[in-house]
């Protein structure tokens, strides 16, 4: 299978007050980069999700960049505790820092730095909304990252960047690796532009550090021009145009995907209620089985018992003397082989009738067809010799002198003709052991 040669593709997403006052937002052009299978941004621009849903289920994975005032981000002391105790203990731990319920937010938890972790909070609902439209479109993979941790970090200070969107602007800020705010800028003051406002703000934010301020390419004169008009701290801002390369280079998806928190809620807290018929099916199904089981092994059970009443019934009706009645089949047969053999009758698995069979057949068995009187005292003498008889279990044991090799297949033949069966014993060395049984 061939490899694709697009690997990512980054999207930096309207804020969720803005998708709720444009019932259509996803008509709206989004800022998008795809990103080959090495790292190198292939294409960037702005577009619609529609338009983009070739590449949506092309690429290996799709990156959510969420705006940074829809993303609360928290550092926090939490005592160490295991992956399972700490999603159980993040809505107590951030309740107090928040003005919703942490029940319908998505709460995840960065790694321990110092004794501190980051924890990002976003909307539960708006999330599952951008998890299901992007699915819709055929992604395969999503990561959801709050973009003011995806700000290329600034050499010194703090990097912030400005996202244009129809009805609002909003500004993202990274203070460190792990820090991170944001908020939307709906209008100025009368008589001051949008960037003056975002510039203002930024310095009240800064608290005397150098900003590194990211716009789009054909605003960055504007972002300037409202830079220097703040003559005392004009320093402070260095505006330069946003690189797709750059934020590409600065992505770390291992650190806060809000989508794992979203997953783990989805494992919690399966809907039983969609399984209940099925559960139930199952439930009898089971149910039916057993009892089907039951009831056929206690229909066996009695029709065992019934029949062994009948054997030791017909016993003591033959042998009304035997007081103790174990095994009444096996007594019966007992009893049956003794009465016949004291009437004299022969028992064709007794000793006697099987050596005489065999004896019978091995006189006539022929060694190979001679008319030379010295060639047929050779023959006889190239028959194998018998080394000597046993009796055992209802068998009879032939075993021939060391280094004989007796044929069996003449002696098979003469032996089933009168109801006897042959097969090799497990030989003895170099002896060869012969098997016979009476047939029934």
């Amino acid at each position: 299978m061939k490899k694709n040669a697009i690997s990512m593709l980054c999207l930096r997403l309207p804020s969720r007050s803005a998708g709720k006052t444009t019932p259509q937002w996803l008509t709206q052009p989004v800022s998008f980069a795809l990103v080959s299978a090495n790292g190198r941004v292939t294409r960037s621009g702005q577009a619609t999700l529609s338009s983009l849903s070739a590449s949506i289920a092309q690429v290996q994975r799709v990156v959510l960049m969420l705006a940074a005032s829809d993303v609360t981000l928290l550092r926090l002391a939490v005592p160490p505790m295991s992956a399972a105790r700490l999603r159980a203990a993040l809505p107590g731990l951030v309740e107090d820092r928040l003005i919703t319920d942490p029940a319908d937010c998505v709460l995840v938890a960065g790694p321990a730095k110092l004794g501190l972790r980051s924890i990002a909070v976003v909307e539960r609902q708006w999330l599952q909304s951008l998890a299901t439209a992007l699915t819709d479109f055929g992604a395969r993979h999503l990561l959801a990252l709050p973009v003011q941790l995806c700000i290329p970090r600034a050499a010194t200070g703090m990097s912030a960047a400005v996202m244009e969107m129809p009805e609002q602007i909003d500004l993202a800020l990274r203070m460190s690796e792990d820090e991170g705010m944001g908020l939307p800028i709906v209008a100025p003051a009368a008589g001051m532009s949008t960037q003056s406002a975002v510039c203002q703000t930024l310095l009240a934010l800064a608290a005397e550090q150098a900003i590194t301020l990211m716009v789009p390419a054909e605003q960055v004169e504007a972002y300037r021009a409202a830079a220097e008009q703040l003559v005392a701290q004009s320093r402070q801002i260095t505006v330069c145009a946003e690189n797709w390369q750059e934020w590409v280079d600065a992505l770390d998806p291992a650190t806060l995907d809000l989508m794992r928190g979203l997953h783990a809620a989805d494992v919690q807290g399966v809907d039983w209620r969609r399984w209940r018929w099925p559960l139930g099916l199952a439930a009898l199904l089971l149910v039916t089985n057993v009892a089907a089981l039951n009831w056929d092994w206690w229909r066996m059970k009695s029709e065992g018992e019934e029949l062994r009443l009948r054997m030791t019934h017909i016993y003591k009706t033959t042998f009304p003397n035997d007081a103790v009645i174990i095994d009444p089949l096996a007594q019966m047969q007992k009893k049956s082989a003794a009465l016949r053999q004291a009437a004299g009758e022969i028992n064709p698995q007794d000793f006697t009738p099987l050596a005489a069979n065999f004896a019978e057949v091995w006189r006539d068995l022929k060694v190979d067809e001679v008319t030379d009187s010295t060639k047929a005292v050779a023959a006889s003498a190239a028959k194998p010799q018998i080394a000597g008889l046993a009796y055992r279990d209802a068998t009879l044991l032939v075993r021939f002198k060391s280094g004989a090799k007796p044929s069996m297949e003449a002696a098979r033949i003469a032996l089933a003709a009168r109801k006897l069966s042959l097969t090799a014993a497990p030989s003895e060395g170099e002896t060869t052991v012969w098997q016979i049984r009476s047939v029934p």
